[in-house]
């Protein structure tokens, strides 16, 4: 069982990595919710009981982990126990830590969303390609036929408007 001050400090770090943007919410309260199991021996739970502890799947569980030890957060070591004389696998034993090294932010999500690279997009119109005074030109001719077209149209409706006399 994990003494108070140490259980702060261990939980303190773990909300200083998610705020850093090393672990995400799920991640961290699954780590919480194995920090803060309380169990007969210790630190003895498994993937099952925290995830229900933390509300999320068995697979967030092992992901979280995996990430606490590379973070330095976690060590664990596999346990055996000895049935009708075969070995199988007991539960794992944890030792939560703090690491000595300051939190790092991590590369890229958040952090890297706020720097934006912008690069030039490709032209995608002809008029993109044609020097200033020509592309001007162009437009105005485009305009001048698409209002032809739809004068045409509209008479081809109507054409008794067109003749009207005084």
């Amino acid at each position: 069982m994990l003494e108070s001050d140490h259980l702060f400090a261990v939980k303190l770090r773990i909300r200083q990595e998610w705020q850093a943007g090393n672990l995400t919410r799920t991640e961290k309260d699954a780590l919480l919710a194995l920090v803060c199991y309380d169990g007969p021996a210790g630190l003895f739970p498994s993937d099952a009981t925290v995830a229900g502890l933390a509300s999320c799947s068995d697979r967030t569980v092992r992901r979280a982990r995996a990430k606490a030890r590379t973070l330095g957060l976690l060590t664990w070591s596999h346990t055996s126990q000895l049935v009708r004389g075969r070995r199988r696998q007991g539960p794992n034993q944890y030792e939560a830590r703090v690491p000595a090294e300051p939190v790092r932010p991590a590369p890229g999500g958040q952090a890297g969303r706020r720097i934006k690279k912008v690069r030039k997009k490709e032209p995608r119109t002809i008029l993109a390609l044609l020097p200033l005074e020509a592309a001007r030109a162009a437009l105005a001719a485009s305009v001048e036929r698409r209002q032809h077209a739809i004068v045409a149209a509209w008479q081809a409706r109507r054409p008794h408007v067109g003749m009207l006399t005084r």
